[in-house]
């Protein structure tokens, strides 16, 4: 990229202060021509200011410290797929923290009322309680969902090429590389995953109760708008319904890559004894011909297709301990399985992965 565009990229997040400073100094100028025809809310008006102040520029300059302290050239590094870096989960923390902290003060501390007060001054506002109430949670959703969209796409990593490996010669097909993960997870770690694989399913039913208590409440609001009668948009079902099903993508996604890790570092973990691999309840003749194809388990292609026949059990067992999967075979690719972890209910249902292989062909 050229210079300009770099050095814009790397201090996006202190111009973007340094405008709302800006920002903030036309602000007040407004409000205090505001307070001369109405002085009773100047004590609303000096609240109202500072929050406006704080909720523009300490969300950035923690995104910014987050980005020096992690050595980050840009400032889009939140679109990282890296759930191992300590900086890139901080600044989503950082993100949902800000919109939850958003959502609260709009909807169940009279945000949106304070901002209908001072809608002459802010500009293109709508003029009701209810469409501040509905424009700020689809504003919050739509952001929250680019952002997860962003990281389960690795967007930072597309955009800016990072770790990307050279092309193959023109005359050669280009490899696929897997790169078996050295230690395997720790069992603390073992433990989060069993925590958000409970979390996730926990959050597909909150999700799927209040879109069915939101879907009745719209139908009784749209009935109650004909009636000229007033009921207030369901704001709280809309939001319960969102929030937890956009949070389910990130959950899903890091369950997905440690579950792969787990089971990558268990097939190549030789200092565990005998490998057997066993298809169907059968013992195999040729088991490192086997967990070598497993091994290969990696994220799923973007044309992927559901299995719609019977699952392949396989087991791999090491030591008198063993890892259970379940294969399935992609009706739209020829030689792709589904990877089915039976262990979480999450991936026992959705898979975590694919590989490519003949070997199971014959099953």
């Amino acid at each position: 990229m050229p210079a300009p565009v770099l050095f814009f990229l790397k201090y996006f997040l202190f111009i973007g202060v340094g405008v709302c400073l800006v920002n903030t100094a036309i602000v007040r100028r407004r409000i205090s021509a505001m307070l001369q025809q109405q002085p009773e809310l100047r004590e609303q008006a000096a609240r109202f200011l500072r929050g406006y102040l704080l909720a523009f520029t300490i969300p950035p300059l923690i995104l910014a410290a987050l980005q020096i302290a992690g050595g980050f050239d840009d400032c889009f590094y939140p679109f990282s797929r890296d759930y191992e870096n300590i900086y890139v989960v901080l600044s989503w923390c950082v993100a949902f923290v800000c919109s939850a902290l958003l959502l609260y003060w709009v909807l169940f501390r009279n945000g949106a009322r304070t901002i209908i007060t001072f809608r002459a001054v802010l500009g293109n506002v709508p003029d009701s309680e209810t469409a501040v109430k509905v424009l700020t949670v689809l504003c919050t959703c739509a952001g929250l969902a680019g952002l997860l969209f962003g990281i389960v796409e690795d967007a930072h990593t597309k955009i800016f090429r990072m770790d990307i490996p050279e092309p193959a010669a023109a005359d050669q097909a280009p490899v696929e590389v897997f790169r078996v993960p050295s230690v395997p997870p720790s069992p603390a770690l073992l433990v989060t995953m069993r925590i958000v694989d409970v979390t996730m399913s926990v959050l597909l039913v909150v999700a799927f109760v209040a879109f069915a208590c939101f879907a009745v409440n719209f139908l009784r609001y749209a009935i109650s708008m004909k009636r000229d009668r007033r009921r207030k948009f369901p704001v709280k079902n809309l939001v319960f319904c969102v929030i937890p099903a956009i949070s389910i993508a990130p959950l899903s996604g890091w369950l997905n890559k440690v579950s792969r890790q787990e089971i990558v570092s268990f097939i190549g973990d030789s200092s565990r004894g005998e490998l057997i691999v066993t298809v169907r309840g059968e013992p195999v003749a040729q088991p490192d011909v086997y967990a070598e194809e497993l091994a290969t388990l990696r994220p799923f292609a973007p044309d992927a297709s559901y299995p719609d026949e019977e699952r392949i059990e396989v087991k791999i067992i090491r030591d008198g301990k063993s890892v259970t999967l379940e294969l399935g075979r992609d009706p739209a690719r020829d030689g792709e399985y589904w990877v089915f972890y039976p262990k979480y209910l999450w991936t026992a249902d959705n898979g975590l992965g694919s590989v490519r292989s003949t070997v199971f062909d014959e099953y």
